[in-house]
């Protein structure tokens, strides 16, 4: 069984796309994150995201 469904289970339909937004949210700003981290140390281009 994928992790998908077994979060879906028992879940309301409301609850499910709460929960998809959460993750596509998540998401985005991992994917923002690893850019940030690429552009290495150009001031102030990601703003306050530190490339540890």
């Amino acid at each position: 069984m994928t992790a998908a469904i077994r979060l879906a289970q028992g879940r309301s339909t409301d609850e499910l796309g709460v929960m998809a937004a959460f993750f596509t949210v998540l998401g985005d700003q991992l994917g923002l994150i690893a850019v940030c981290r690429d552009l290495g140390s150009e001031e102030g281009a990601c703003g306050d995201v530190k490339s540890s």
